[in-house]
């Protein structure tokens, strides 16, 4: 903690530096900070009245930066991070370091997903376009008591623009390097007197970011296209109906890794794999790493689709009172008719993966007009889900080693089957009690119930091997069912210390059910893995300063997370991801975000997070396959991990960017923004392989243009990753490495990783009408 609290004294001085600096400002012409509307408590609400560590994007804020993509807008949030490997359905969102893979379809989210107001089952969808957004909101924190599904430890709060009755639209085309292309648009307006439309299209695609040097192209080209309409009705002055539609579909050959380091300690490229590798007619021609460069023996596909419908009617009456009743259908497809992972030549296996959910859902709330000595919101939540994933896996030739059960042979093959139905009910409400004009005392519960029925199944053809039948146990079917429930509640306290000035301090718990392995299990894993619970405390302090020429806000935090789910690789088969309850963790942290417009022409912005982590009471996981590694747990051939940093929890991350417009002549202004991020150094897998860690590094980014006063037309130039930065953004040990061969019966201990975007540039222009 003394780091800690070192850190709260160096912000602090900070901020009396920033706010003399604006001091001096004062009788300079200059132009409030923007203001953001978000939605973060279920009511419309500047920012910076919420009483909780929250940030957010406008829709006309991630316009201006020409941010395109959520993994793009999560380098300026603090505490947030997106990942992703070699599906859509493995991305993954963390928040103050905690989140949960899609590797394993058994698992939920840590992170709580929400677009217009409906809960998104899986992360997949949040690699798509960010066209005609209206906010993006960052809720850090559990946020059980105003959410109906699960948000143990933070929220993704996404809203779209409403249609409009005054027509409009917009057109954007961009072009760039690696062939990269962009085409979308909106239009909307009235349709009748009370009744509104918007329609959004898009559509985007680019040659591969790598060069697989074993096939001679390019590697993980990515093309998408989707659609999002909007109606709005009107029917009265109390009542009003939106109806929202959407289709997105992504695509591409993905997403190949890099072989880490392979000639060093530890390296796939060992002289038995190298000499098994070249009889086998797959020599290893990649003996590099992090060169932009992969070396993979297949393409890979990967197609994601997701679609959805909501009606949302709020009608006031009541005496001011507001019910909400939101129903909604969402749909998720992951194929992957070629999944690739080895990063090497060597294709052991055919591994085809299909993921189906399907999840209905039923929110009503009631919401009580501000401004009273109580404030109130109460609501009901139903949730339904159907989940199907299928796996089916085949030795090839290229299966090379021999095991002590013998040899593979290429007819080996099984058929994993997994489904699950999952429903959901929440009663949920908060109060606020509105004690004198500047202080507010605000509670509430969640009461939530879940019932979990699943279904898997492995079956292994009627031939297969000895070796094979040793790496994967056939299952004939086994049913599961799970019930649990849990009361989660939040108090916090807000004073405003002067005019724009509030501080608060809360404490809040949150929840995330238990559920099914859905993967292939080596024998002893068990299929059903136990609830992740979580607990934050946290002082706050939101300022508007000098007319709103500087936001400051500031945030400390001590965040607990009990039974912590993970996701590791399957260790008998190098293939398949298994979940289960690693243990618990302790995050104390500090989070800043500012923004300062000393002149009109001229706007600042920096954002900040500091951590301190460490993991407890998990004396008993599985150690890393370095060389070397002590096994020092309490049960043989296990790893302590007490006192152990975990991954993706970087000690320090910021971003600071500007931006200065300068009128040109009648009607024409220019523009040049300039912005940076920093990620400190992390470990990428949660056995702290030492090849997993992932240096710190900057990532620059610039954008040149002119524009019409107006906004009715722009063309700007940009460059994101400016000075060619090469990074993992996500890695793990090499799948596959069990049917392998490093020298006789020995198996290669070889690593991979993801690429991070390389430097990319191009022209963007725009229209408005």
């Amino acid at each position: 903690m003394k780091s800690t609290y070192a850190l709260i004294a160096a912000v602090m001085a900070t901020s009396v530096g920033t706010q003399a600096v604006a001091q001096n400002s004062r009788n300079t012409k200059s132009a409030g900070v923007e203001e953001v509307t978000v939605t973060a408590t279920k009511r419309k609400e500047n920012i910076q009245d919420v009483p909780m560590a929250v940030s957010a994007f406008s829709g006309a804020t991630l316009e201006r930066l020409g941010l395109t993509n959520f993994t793009e807008a999560a380098r300026f949030i603090p505490g947030l991070q997106i990942l992703g490997s070699n599906v859509n359905r493995n991305s993954t969102v963390l928040i103050r370091g905690v989140g949960t893979s899609g590797t394993n379809p058994g698992i939920e989210p840590s992170v709580g997903m929400f677009m217009d107001g409906v809960f998104m089952p899986a992360a997949g969808p949040i690699q798509g376009n960010l066209l005609d957004i209206a906010a993006i909101e960052v809720l850090r924190g559990p946020q059980g008591t105003l959410y109906g599904r699960n948000t143990a430890v933070g929220a993704l709060n996404i809203t779209t623009r409403e249609p409009s009755f005054e027509p409009g639209g917009m057109v954007r085309a961009s072009f760039g390097n690696f062939n990269a292309y962009g085409l979308s648009g909106y239009y909307g307006g009235g349709i009748t007197d009370n009744m509104a439309g918007r329609l959004s299209l898009w559509s985007a695609g680019r040659d591969g970011y790598q060069k697989n040097v074993t096939l001679g192209r390019d590697a993980n080209d990515n093309e998408q296209w989707g659609g999002r309409g909007r109606l709005k009705w009107q029917a009265n002055e109390d009542l009003t109906i939106n109806v929202i539609g959407y289709l997105t579909r992504i695509s591409g050959h993905c997403c190949i890794p890099d072989t880490v380091n392979p000639t060093g300690v530890g390296g796939v490229a060992s002289p038995g794999f190298l000499a098994a590798a070249a009889a086998l007619g797959r020599p290893l021609v990649k003996l590099t790493s992090k060169d932009n460069t992969v070396g993979e023996g297949s393409t890979g596909a990967n197609h994601t689709k997701s679609y959805g419908t909501s009606v949302q009617a709020d009608w006031t009456a009541f005496g001011g009172h507001t019910l909400t009743s939101i129903s909604a259908f969402n749909g998720y497809d992951d194929e992957s008719p070629e999944t690739v992972a080895t990063g090497v030549p060597q294709r052991p296996f055919s591994n085809v993966q299909s993921t189906i959910s399907e999840t209905y859902s039923q929110e009503l709330r009631l919401a009580s007009p501000k401004g009273r000595l109580i404030d109130y919101l109460a609501g009901a939540y139903f949730y339904h889900q159907d989940t199907s994933y299928s796996q089916l896996l085949s030795v090839t030739t290229d299966a090379n080693r021999v095991t002590a059960a013998g040899r593979f042979l290429p007819t080996d093959n099984y058929l994993f089957l997994f489904s699950q139905k999952t429903d959901a009910q929440a009663l949920f409400g908060q109060m606020t009690l509105n004690i004198s004009d500047r202080l507010r005392m605000i509670g509430g519960m969640r009461q939530g119930f879940e019932d979990k029925s699943g279904f898997t199944s492995t079956v292994l053809n009627a031939t297969a091997s000895a070796a094979f039948r040793a790496q994967n146990a056939a299952n004939p079917g086994i049913n599961l069912s799970r019930s649990e429930d849990k009361l989660t509640w939040m108090g916090t306290a807000q004073y405003d210390l002067m005019e724009n000035v509030t501080a608060y301090a809360t404490v809040s718990t949150g929840w995330k059910s238990g559920g099914f392995n859905a993967r292939v299990s080596p024998p002893g894993v068990s299929l059903i893995f136990g609830p992740e619970n979580s607990r934050n405390h946290e002082v706050g302090l939101k300022t508007a300063l000098f007319d709103r020429t500087v936001i400051f806000n500031i945030d400390a935090y001590r965040q607990t997370i009990k039974g912590l789910q993970q996701s590791l690789l399957n260790p008998a088969t190098g293939s398949g991801f298994i979940v289960g309850n690693v243990g618990n963790i302790r995050n104390d942290g500090i989070e800043v975000d500012a923004q300062w417009r000393p002149i009109r022409q001229l706007s600042l912005t920096a954002t900040g997070a500091f951590t301190d982590v460490e993991i407890y009471n998990y004396t008993a996981g599985p150690c890393p396959t370095y060389p070397g590694t002590l096994a020092n747990g309490t049960k043989p051939g296990t790893c302590s991990y007490d006192g152990v940093r975990p991954q993706y929890t970087p000690s320090v991350v910021f971003s600071l960017g500007g931006e200065w417009r300068q009128p040109l002549s009648q009607g024409i202004e220019g523009l040049i923004g300039l912005n940076g991020s920093y990620q400190g150094k992390q470990y990428e897998d949660a056995t702290r392989d030492p090849r997993s860690l992932q240096r710190g590094f900057t990532l620059i980014n610039a954008r040149i243009g002119v524009e019409a006063e107006n906004s009715r037309w722009s063309v700007a130039a940009f460059g994101k990753n400016l000075t060619g930065e090469v990074y993992y953004a996500a890695s793990s040990t090499m799948p596959g490495t069990a049917y392998m061969s490093a020298g006789g019966t020995t198996a290669p201990t070889g690593w991979v990783g993801w690429y991070g975007t390389p430097r990319t540039y191009g022209v963007e222009a725009t229209y408005r009408f």
